[in-house]
């Protein structure tokens, strides 16, 4: 994995589940340089887009996946950076395998909206 990775729904899902494959073998390297490909902070940064007058406006690229989903998908994947580099495995694993689940549950958790 060379390359950055294409943010969709497949792609990352994909990538966590890497991650979490390196975790279970100890790959701390791996796991860490993995999560820095995909790059999961692109979704939660404004874009900068010129209108057809010329002015700058902000994109959310997050809102296409679901604002909410995108940034509690991206704090349990900040949590398990830290792990990773305070080389907690059982914890790393935790939270790669929590993004995960958070990712693919596409509607907003039982009790919240998806707003």
């Amino acid at each position: 994995m060379a390359e950055e990775v294409m943010l969709n729904d497949e792609g990352i899902a994909e990538v966590l589940g890497n991650v979490i494959d390196h975790l279970r073998q100890d790959h701390f390297e791996q796991a860490e340089l993995t999560l820095e490909l995909l790059d999961f902070e692109r979704l939660r940064l404004p874009i900068p887009e010129l209108t057809e007058q010329g002015r700058r406006h902000f994109v959310d690229p997050a809102i296409d996946f679901g604002v909410e989903r995108v940034h509690e998908t991206a704090d349990h994947i900040r949590i398990c950076r830290d792990a990773i580099a305070g080389s907690d495995r059982a914890a790393a694993l935790d939270e790669a395998e929590k993004a995960l689940a958070r990712w693919t549950q596409t509607s907003a958790p039982k009790g919240e909206t998806n707003e």
